[in-house]
């Protein structure tokens, strides 16, 4: 699949869904304030961390994991 956009759809044959994909930043109100600027739709969830990094919440048939 070079120079193609990755494909989630064997994830989703196998029954797995993103529950939940949130961004940690340490000025969270600043990410926000950007992201409505920029009128992003389906923006992540902005929340106030140490240190930057994304958190996806997957439904997979074993469970729910967290990716970080």
């Amino acid at each position: 699949r070079q120079g193609k956009s990755p494909s989630f759809s064997s994830e989703a044959e196998q029954g797995c869904k993103l529950l939940d994909f949130a961004l940690e930043h340490p000025d969270a109100e600043k990410v926000r304030a950007l992201y409505r600027t920029l009128n992003i739709a389906g923006a992540p969830t902005v929340i106030q961390g140490a240190v930057f990094r994304y958190t996806a919440k997957i439904q997979t048939p074993g469970g729910i994991k967290v990716l970080c």
